[in-house]
């Protein structure tokens, strides 16, 4: 009797887990209280990651105002990312990419790249500037994706600006990814893609991008409703697929 009131209780247990309601986590510069998990805006964390690092999958982490430029977490090889969300959650910023922006760092095996998203994950309304890859070490994981490297298309970015991005090899703003109305401007790559490589781009705006080799604004991507403005050095839409 006792082995099976065991047995339900785990069942129950397992099915509770299972079936709990995402809860929201929350980031503010200003928090002084800082609690994990971060529960309320009067607990909030003040570093992104440590609101990820609390997070379970399907959460929702809302970050307020500010400039997120420290911190930083390795994913492959040698390559930091500012913000590594690394389980499938959303980090939604409260008041959109006018106000709330992720910097990173470009100056050789010292840069930091601004954001590197997992399967199933979300990065909605952030500016993400300045972001860099290294020099060395991987082609695509650590010297590809300046702005924002993503595992595949179930990753979605979604109302960012991505802006300043630099990469030694591929996509100097964003590698992979489902990119849904965002602005990719200014980004470069010392190889192919200096906006986007290797994504799906639906209703996006590419500006000022630059690649050496081609495809400055967007190359091997599926574009839908997308803009390109003044592209640089060697054209902007290369090997594209979709409308």
């Amino acid at each position: 009797m006792k082995v099976r009131y065991a047995l339900w209780a785990a069942a129950l247990l397992a099915f509770f887990n299972i079936h709990a309601p995402a809860a929201t986590l929350f980031v503010s510069l200003a928090s002084t209280n800082l609690v994990p998990p971060y529960a309320d805006w009067s607990t909030a964390a003040t570093n992104i990651q440590d609101a990820i690092d609390a997070a379970n999958n399907g959460d929702l982490i809302l970050v307020t105002n500010g400039v997120y430029a420290t911190g930083g977490r390795v994913i492959y090889g040698n390559s930091t990312n500012r913000v590594a969300v690394d389980k499938p959650v959303t980090v939604q910023s409260v008041n959109g990419p006018l106000n709330t922006m992720i910097q990173g760092y470009s100056f050789r095996s010292s840069s930091i790249r601004c954001v590197y998203l997992t399967n199933g994950a979300s990065c909605i309304g952030f500016t993400l500037t300045n972001g860099g890859t290294i020099a060395s070490g991987d082609i695509m994981r650590e010297q590809s994706g300046g702005g924002i490297w993503c595992e595949d298309a179930s990753a979605t970015v979604s109302n960012c600006v991505i802006v300043h991005g630099f990469a030694y090899q591929n996509a100097g703003g964003a590698y992979q990814g489902t990119l849904l109305n965002c602005i990719l401007a200014n980004n470069n790559a010392d190889q192919y893609a200096g906006g986007a490589l290797g994504g799906i781009l639906n209703n996006c705006v590419l500006t000022n991008n630059s690649a050496f080799r081609g495809g400055g604004g967007a190359y091997s991507n599926v574009l839908i409703n997308c803009t390109e403005l003044s592209p640089l050095h060697r054209g902007g839409f290369r090997r594209i697929f979709g409308a």
